[in-house]
Protein backbone atom coordinates (compact mmCIF):
# COMPACT_ATOMS: atom_id res chain seq x y z
CA UNK A 1 0.00 0.00 0.00
CA UNK A 2 2.90 2.34 0.79
CA UNK A 3 4.26 1.80 -2.74
CA UNK A 4 0.91 2.75 -4.26
CA UNK A 5 0.80 5.97 -2.22
CA UNK A 6 4.35 6.83 -3.32
CA UNK A 7 3.43 6.23 -6.98
CA UNK A 8 0.38 8.48 -6.67
CA UNK A 9 2.50 11.24 -5.09
CA UNK A 10 5.06 10.91 -7.92
CA UNK A 11 2.25 11.00 -10.50
CA UNK A 12 0.81 14.20 -9.03
CA UNK A 13 4.23 15.88 -8.81
CA UNK A 14 5.01 15.10 -12.44
CA UNK A 15 1.65 16.45 -13.57
CA UNK A 16 1.72 19.59 -11.42
CA UNK A 17 5.08 20.93 -12.68
CA UNK A 18 4.47 24.04 -14.73
CA UNK A 19 5.44 24.28 -18.37
CA UNK A 20 4.90 27.82 -19.62
CA UNK A 21 5.09 26.90 -23.32
CA UNK A 22 2.16 24.48 -23.17
CA UNK A 23 -1.27 26.02 -23.31
CA UNK A 24 -3.19 25.00 -20.23
CA UNK A 25 -6.10 23.61 -22.24
CA UNK A 26 -3.74 21.36 -24.25
CA UNK A 27 -2.16 19.66 -21.23
CA UNK A 28 -3.43 16.23 -20.24
CA UNK A 29 -2.37 13.67 -17.70
CA UNK A 30 0.18 11.17 -18.98
CA UNK A 31 -0.79 7.51 -18.94
CA UNK A 32 -0.38 6.07 -15.43
CA UNK A 33 1.93 3.39 -16.87
CA UNK A 34 4.18 6.16 -18.24
CA UNK A 35 4.44 7.71 -14.78
CA UNK A 36 5.33 4.33 -13.26
CA UNK A 37 7.87 3.78 -16.07
CA UNK A 38 9.49 7.19 -15.42
CA UNK A 39 9.63 6.49 -11.70
CA UNK A 40 11.41 3.17 -12.35
CA UNK A 41 13.69 4.47 -15.14
CA UNK A 42 14.04 8.26 -14.74
CA UNK A 43 16.82 8.52 -17.34
CA UNK A 44 14.35 7.36 -20.02
CA UNK A 45 12.10 10.32 -19.28
CA UNK A 46 14.67 13.06 -18.83
CA UNK A 47 15.14 15.74 -21.46
CA UNK A 48 18.15 15.02 -23.69
CA UNK A 49 19.79 16.90 -26.50
CA UNK A 50 20.84 14.87 -29.49
CA UNK A 51 23.70 14.70 -31.94
CA UNK A 52 21.63 13.49 -34.90
CA UNK A 53 20.98 16.33 -37.35
CA UNK A 54 19.98 16.22 -40.98
CA UNK A 55 21.79 18.63 -43.28
CA UNK A 56 21.74 16.91 -46.67
CA UNK A 57 19.64 14.40 -48.54
CA UNK A 58 22.33 11.75 -47.91
CA UNK A 59 22.17 12.46 -44.18
CA UNK A 60 18.39 12.06 -44.31
CA UNK A 61 18.72 8.73 -46.13
CA UNK A 62 21.19 7.52 -43.48
CA UNK A 63 18.79 8.55 -40.70
CA UNK A 64 15.94 6.82 -42.53
CA UNK A 65 18.07 3.67 -42.72
CA UNK A 66 18.82 3.88 -38.97
CA UNK A 67 15.14 4.34 -38.14
CA UNK A 68 14.21 1.34 -40.30
CA UNK A 69 16.90 -0.79 -38.65
CA UNK A 70 15.64 0.07 -35.14
CA UNK A 71 12.01 -0.45 -36.16
CA UNK A 72 12.75 -3.84 -37.72
CA UNK A 73 14.99 -5.09 -34.89
CA UNK A 74 12.46 -4.21 -32.20
CA UNK A 75 9.44 -5.47 -34.15
CA UNK A 76 11.14 -8.84 -34.73
CA UNK A 77 12.82 -9.19 -31.31
CA UNK A 78 9.78 -8.86 -29.06
CA UNK A 79 7.03 -11.48 -29.21
CA UNK A 80 3.59 -9.83 -29.11
CA UNK A 81 1.45 -10.48 -26.05
CA UNK A 82 -1.98 -9.10 -25.46
CA UNK A 83 -3.33 -8.24 -22.03
CA UNK A 84 -6.86 -9.18 -21.15
CA UNK A 85 -9.49 -6.53 -21.86
CA UNK A 86 -9.79 -5.59 -18.18
CA UNK A 87 -6.06 -5.84 -17.44
CA UNK A 88 -4.06 -2.62 -17.22
CA UNK A 89 -0.36 -3.06 -17.88
CA UNK A 90 1.55 -0.65 -15.67
CA UNK A 91 4.87 -2.35 -16.33
CA UNK A 92 6.33 -0.92 -19.53
CA UNK A 93 9.64 -2.61 -20.26
CA UNK A 94 12.64 -2.08 -22.51
CA UNK A 95 13.42 -5.19 -24.59
CA UNK A 96 11.19 -7.74 -22.86
CA UNK A 97 10.97 -11.23 -24.37
CA UNK A 98 7.30 -10.64 -25.00
CA UNK A 99 5.38 -7.41 -24.71
CA UNK A 100 2.64 -5.09 -25.86
CA UNK A 101 2.66 -1.95 -27.98
CA UNK A 102 4.05 0.18 -25.14
CA UNK A 103 7.05 -2.12 -24.74
CA UNK A 104 7.78 -1.85 -28.47
CA UNK A 105 7.47 1.96 -28.42
CA UNK A 106 9.66 2.59 -25.36
CA UNK A 107 12.27 0.12 -26.63
CA UNK A 108 12.49 1.95 -29.97
CA UNK A 109 12.72 5.29 -28.15
CA UNK A 110 15.43 3.91 -25.85
CA UNK A 111 17.56 2.71 -28.77
CA UNK A 112 17.19 5.97 -30.68
CA UNK A 113 18.02 8.06 -27.59
CA UNK A 114 21.16 5.98 -27.14
CA UNK A 115 21.99 6.49 -30.82
CA UNK A 116 22.08 10.26 -30.27
CA UNK A 117 18.54 11.41 -31.06
CA UNK A 118 17.15 14.29 -29.01
CA UNK A 119 14.27 13.39 -26.72
CA UNK A 120 12.29 16.25 -28.31
CA UNK A 121 12.39 14.35 -31.64
CA UNK A 122 11.07 11.10 -30.12
CA UNK A 123 7.48 11.42 -28.96
CA UNK A 124 5.33 8.64 -27.55
CA UNK A 125 1.73 8.90 -28.71
CA UNK A 126 -1.40 7.18 -27.50
CA UNK A 127 -3.74 6.60 -30.41
CA UNK A 128 -7.07 4.91 -30.96
CA UNK A 129 -7.38 2.40 -33.76
CA UNK A 130 -10.34 3.64 -35.80
CA UNK A 131 -11.66 0.18 -36.77
CA UNK A 132 -11.66 -1.33 -33.28
CA UNK A 133 -11.58 1.57 -30.82
CA UNK A 134 -8.56 -0.07 -29.16
CA UNK A 135 -5.96 2.19 -27.53
CA UNK A 136 -2.44 1.73 -28.86
CA UNK A 137 0.99 3.31 -28.26
CA UNK A 138 3.36 4.31 -31.07
CA UNK A 139 6.57 6.28 -31.39
CA UNK A 140 6.52 9.41 -33.53
CA UNK A 141 9.86 10.64 -34.80
CA UNK A 142 10.05 14.30 -35.71
CA UNK A 143 12.79 15.03 -38.23
CA UNK A 144 13.22 18.18 -40.29
CA UNK A 145 9.49 18.94 -40.44
CA UNK A 146 8.49 15.32 -41.07
CA UNK A 147 6.51 13.18 -38.64
CA UNK A 148 7.26 9.47 -38.99
CA UNK A 149 5.41 6.72 -37.11
CA UNK A 150 7.20 3.63 -35.82
CA UNK A 151 4.53 1.07 -34.99
CA UNK A 152 4.77 -2.59 -34.04
CA UNK A 153 1.61 -3.28 -36.08
CA UNK A 154 3.28 -2.17 -39.31
CA UNK A 155 6.48 -3.61 -40.79
CA UNK A 156 7.48 -0.29 -42.37
CA UNK A 157 7.72 3.25 -41.05
CA UNK A 158 4.92 5.46 -42.33
CA UNK A 159 4.38 9.20 -42.41
CA UNK A 160 1.97 10.50 -39.80
CA UNK A 161 -0.50 11.59 -42.45
CA UNK A 162 -0.76 7.96 -43.60
CA UNK A 163 -1.05 6.62 -40.05
CA UNK A 164 -3.92 8.99 -39.31
CA UNK A 165 -6.05 7.04 -41.79
CA UNK A 166 -6.01 4.18 -39.27
CA UNK A 167 -5.51 6.06 -35.99
CA UNK A 168 -6.70 9.12 -34.16
CA UNK A 169 -4.41 10.75 -31.62
CA UNK A 170 -5.57 10.78 -27.99
CA UNK A 171 -2.47 12.33 -26.40
CA UNK A 172 1.25 12.69 -27.03
CA UNK A 173 4.36 13.49 -25.12
CA UNK A 174 5.30 17.12 -25.37
CA UNK A 175 8.49 17.72 -27.33
CA UNK A 176 9.33 20.52 -24.87
CA UNK A 177 9.35 18.30 -21.79
CA UNK A 178 9.35 14.50 -21.87
CA UNK A 179 7.27 14.40 -18.67
CA UNK A 180 4.34 16.37 -20.06
CA UNK A 181 1.63 15.13 -22.40
CA UNK A 182 -0.67 17.14 -24.61
CA UNK A 183 -3.83 16.62 -26.68
CA UNK A 184 -1.92 17.24 -29.90
CA UNK A 185 1.56 17.13 -31.35
CA UNK A 186 3.57 20.18 -30.32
Amino acid sequence: MRCVKWLLVAFVLICVEASPALAEDDRVLPPMAFTVFCTRLPAECSQRTGTQQTTTRLDYLALWHDLNAVNTVVNTSITPSENGVDEIDLNWQIFPIEGNCADYAVTKRHLLLNAGWASSALVLAEVVIRKTGEHHLVLIVKEDGNYLVLDNRKPAIVKLIQALRDYSIVRTQSDESSKFWTKRLT
